[in-house]
C-alpha cells in the first residue's frame, strides 16, 4: 500500500463505473489507511472527492497552467482534512512549517 502513487489512491476511492466493489474495498481494507475517517461510504466518497481535486491541481501546477481560478484556502483545507484522516498530528505538523500558509498569505490575487 505504501507504495502506491497518489494517483492510485485517487482511483482507488473517486468514483467509478462500479461503486459497489469500491465501497467493499474501502470497508474492508482502505479505510485503515485513513484510521480517522468514519468508516461508512460516504466518508469514501468525500474523500476520493478531495484527493480527485487536489489530483488534477497537482497536475494544472506540473504543466504550468494558468491557477488563478484555484480557491487555495479550500485546497489548503482539503490537504489537511486528508492528514486529518490519517493522523490527528499531521495537520499541525503540515501546518505548523508555515509554508502553507505563507501560500495564502502572499497570494497576490488576495488584493484583487
Amino acid at each position: 500500500m505504501s507504495r502506491l502513487t497518489f494517483g492510485a489512491w485517487v482511483g482507488l476511492l473517486h468514483a467509478t463505473s462500479d461503486p459497489t466493489r469500491q465501497s467493499l474495498l474501502w470497508s474492508e481494507a482502505l479505510h485503515r489507511a485513513f484510521p480517522l475517517a468514519p468508516r461508512d461510504d460516504a466518508s469514501r466518497v468525500a474523500l476520493g472527492h478531495q484527493l480527485e481535486t487536489l489530483r488534477r491541481l497537482r497536475n494544472r501546477v506540473a504543466h504550468h497552467d494558468d491557477l488563478l481560478d484555484v480557491a487555495l484556502p479550500h485546497r489548503l483545507n482539503d490537504m489537511l482534512s486528508i492528514l486529518g484522516r490519517i493522523d490527528a498530528a499531521y495537520p499541525s505538523f503540515a501546518a505548523a512549517s508555515g509554508e502553507l500558509r505563507r501560500l495564502h498569505r502572499e497570494d497576490p490575487r488576495r488584493g484583487w
